[in-house]
Order: C-alpha cells, then structure tokens, then sequence
C-alpha cells in the first residue's frame, strides 16, 4: 500500500494566530518540517551548515507547495476574525450547490479573548470565551468545514488531564466536540 504525503492531498488550510508574528510562525513550521532548531533557522545559522540550509530550503518548499493560508490576528475583535475566515471560506476554498465548503480545514491557535472590549459587568470572561466557541462551532457547521482549535492550559494542567485543566472550561469544554491534551509524555508513561 502506498502512502500519500500531505502535500499530495490539496486541501486548503487556513491558520488563524492570535499570537505569533508570521515570521515567527514560518520559521517554527519550517523547523518541524526541516528538523532543524527554530533558533538556527530565526537567526539564520542554519545556512552555515550544508546540511541544515538544505533541509530549511526543502521544509520552505514543501510549505510554499501546499495550498496554506497565514491569517495573524493579534488583537482584531472576534467578529472580524470571523468575517476574515467567511471571506477565506468563500473565495479562497468556494462553495458547493448546498452552500457547503469545499473540503478544507482551519486551524485556530487559540481560543482567547482578543480585548477586553468583549467583556461588561454582566458578562464574565469564561462567558466570553463561551460565546466565542460557540461562535466558531456554529461558522463551522454553517459552512461544514474541519477545524482544530487550540486552547492553553492552567496550572492545573501540571497534575491533571482532564478537562479542568483548560482555561475557561466551562464553556470551552461546553461547546467543543472533542477535547485532547497534548503534553510529552514522561519516561514512564513512554515505557
């Protein structure tokens, strides 16, 4: 049986950042694709070394090959990070006679409030946060489209695994369909 790369399959992708500068966010995928450190390849020491600079440079075009689009957010309010993934949805990916996208996936690193303009005395932040899945459930399945959402962790993500452990759980927890930890897994649990 052959295997197919990723590369091979075309669907678009769209990462929304709320966080990173899209220098930073090149070069950490082009760290995981090439495997060579992200601070080799922001401070450019990775061309002095042959085989780093030629494992960047293949990282870099199988990034340049896929259909991937980088959408920074860094303080835009909620709703026109919503408008910006609608209008991606429509001319980017299109749409079917059902008014359906097109096969494609959007991942959102991460679910946080954008300002603090969101928020009142009548509605508290995990309310907030609330409001903003079930904004992001409800776009994708208006449109049927395939997402990975990120969340961060709170301290007590350091002993527990469940879903406590996410940042305004509550309605985060509430809203999404599936939830997943990843964490490195220590020498024991590896054996």
């Amino acid at each position: 049986m052959q295997s197919t790369h990723f590369t091979e399959i075309g669907i678009p992708i769209l990462n929304i950042d709320t966080e990173m500068s899209e220098e930073e966010h090149v070069a950490r995928i082009c760290a995981n694709l090439s495997g060579v450190a992200t601070h080799e390849i922001e401070t450019g020491k990775c061309v002095l070394n042959d085989k780093h600079k030629a494992a960047v440079i293949q990282g870099a075009k199988i990034l340049s090959d896929i259909p991937y689009d980088y959408l920074n957010v860094i303080g835009m309010p909620f709703e026109e990070i919503l408008a910006s993934m609608r209008r991606w949805v429509t001319k980017t990916v299109g749409l079917d006679a059902n008014g359906h996208a097109k096969p494609c996936v959007i991942l959102y690193d991460y679910i946080k409030m954008m300002s603090a303009d969101f928020l009142s005395a009548d509605l508290k932040e995990y309310q907030a946060l609330g409001f903003i899945t079930t904004a992001l459930k409800n776009f994708m399945g208006r449109f049927g489209v395939g997402s990975l959402c990120f969340v961060q962790l709170n301290r007590e993500g350091i002993e527990k695994e469940d879903e406590s452990a996410i940042s305004g759980s509550d309605r985060i927890v509430h809203y999404c369909t599936s939830v997943t930890i990843f964490k490195k897994k220590s020498d024991t649990e590896k054996a």
